[in-house]
C-alpha cells in the first residue's frame, strides 16, 4: 500500500534542564513519500531523531512503528527496527569513503576469535 503510515511520533515533548526542547511535535512517515525535517537552528530536529533513534528518552509522547508502540527504545533496539540515523557532527575515517565512513560500526562480524 502507496500511503501506508510507516512511522507516527504525536505529542513529542522534550526539556534540558528546564529549557523544551520540543512541544508536541506530530511527525508521520509514509510509505513511497519523500518527507524533510527543516526549520532553523534550534528548532529540534536533531532531538526528534535521537529520540526516535534511542539516544535520547522523550518526556511525554508515543511513538509507533508500523502500527506498534516503541516508546522506549535503546539505539541497538532502533537498528533491530530497522531505523538508522547518520550523525550530524559525523568524524570521519580519511582513508574510507562516504559509503564505508556511514556504514562503519555496522560491519559483519566475521569468525570467533576470542
Amino acid at each position: 500500500m502507496q500511503d501506508e503510515l510507516i512511522l507516527e511520533m504525536q505529542d513529542i515533548t522534550k526539556d534540558f534542564l528546564g529549557v523544551r526542547a520540543l512541544d508536541n511535535v506530530h511527525f508521520k512517515l509514509r510509505k513511497g513519500k519523500v518527507h524533510a525535517l527543516v526549520g532553523e537552528n534550534g528548532a529540534g530536529r536533531s532531538t526528534l531523531i535521537r529520540i526516535l533513534f534511542g539516544v535520547h528518552r522523550k518526556d511525554s509522547g508515543q511513538i509507533r512503528l508500523r502500527g506498534q508502540d516503541v516508546n522506549t527504545l535503546s539505539p541497538s533496539q532502533a537498528q533491530q527496527l530497522g531505523i538508522s540515523m547518520v550523525q550530524q557532527e559525523l568524524n570521519l575515517v580519511h582513508q574510507m569513503n562516504a559509503a564505508q565512513n556511514i556504514s562503519l560500526g555496522h560491519e559483519a562480524i566475521r569468525g570467533g576469535g576470542s
